[in-house]
């Protein structure tokens, strides 16, 4: 799979994601790029103890949205992300496949920053508040 900046419809370095409003304390917010596009692009920004971070929605294993339902990117216990298809938990913090077939692989990060009351695609990664 290609890096997510490579991607078609990739968001821009500087590209507006979302308002800070739109995201509560140990929530996602869902966006998706060109969704009528045969090449949509799916990514999720998740808050977590004010910090916020992005990921491609893309499981590295199969190359599919974590996902089937809006919002349903978490473990039963809420502690981790979690892969609808076949239940690989990811760590909020970094993205990293703790248990599941792609165990040791990430979730690509997109890096952001916050700015003015909202979230930015960043133009490097660690750029993140």
């Amino acid at each position: 799979m290609k890096p997510w900046k490579e991607e078609k419809n990739a968001p821009a370095t500087g590209q507006l994601l979302c308002q800070l409003a739109d995201l509560a304390d140990s929530e996602v917010f869902e966006l998706t790029l060109a969704p009528e596009s045969k090449y949509p692009f799916r990514l999720f920004i998740h808050k977590q103890e004010g910090r916020y971070r992005c990921f491609m929605n893309r499981c590295p294993h199969f190359g599919i949205p974590l996902n089937m339902q809006p919002r349903q990117l978490f473990s039963t216990d809420k502690q981790q992300f979690i892969c609808s298809t076949h239940y690989a938990r990811f760590n909020f913090h970094d993205g990293f496949c703790t248990e599941g077939p792609c165990e040791g692989s990430s979730l690509e990060v997109i890096p952001i920053e916050t700015r003015n009351a909202a979230i930015y695609v960043a133009a490097a990664a660690g750029s993140g508040h």
